[in-house]
């Protein structure tokens, strides 16, 4: 499973750990004093496909195209695309899309509270 939200709305840029070694759970750092970890395995950070700060549709599929995908493979990704820079929702599913090739078992859009199924391999979903 991975979710597709914008999880740094809750959390300030630098309360997000990243995982030292594959398989390694995400930790979260509050400002009340207290952690907890994910079991996201992996993130993809959309601002770093954008080009001179902007997202621009060509170049964005195609660095999109270029990237290896195969590294998400058996793994629950975050997508994030928190920033000064605006993401179109676009960007957010071709992002997913790409995972979803790999291993999709099940793509989520929405915040965490209120997430909302796309897609499962259970057939559960969108219509």
């Amino acid at each position: 499973m991975f979710n597709l939200f914008d999880f740094l709305d809750f959390f300030p840029e630098d309360a997000i750990g990243t995982a030292d070694k594959e398989g390694t759970p995400l930790r979260i750092d509050t400002d009340l004093g207290w952690s907890f970890y994910t079991d996201i395995e992996s993130e993809i950070d959309i601002q770093d496909f954008l080009s001179q700060g902007i997202l621009r549709e060509k170049e964005f599929r195609q660095k999109i195209d270029e990237w290896n995908w195969l590294q998400y493979a058996n793994q629950k990704v975050i997508i994030k695309g928190c920033g000064s820079t605006p993401i179109p929702t676009w960007a957010y599913m071709i992002v997913a899309i790409k995972l979803a090739k790999v291993n999709a078992q099940k793509i989520m859009f929405g915040e965490a509270c209120s997430a909302v199924p796309l897609f499962s391999d259970k057939g559960v979903g969108i219509q």
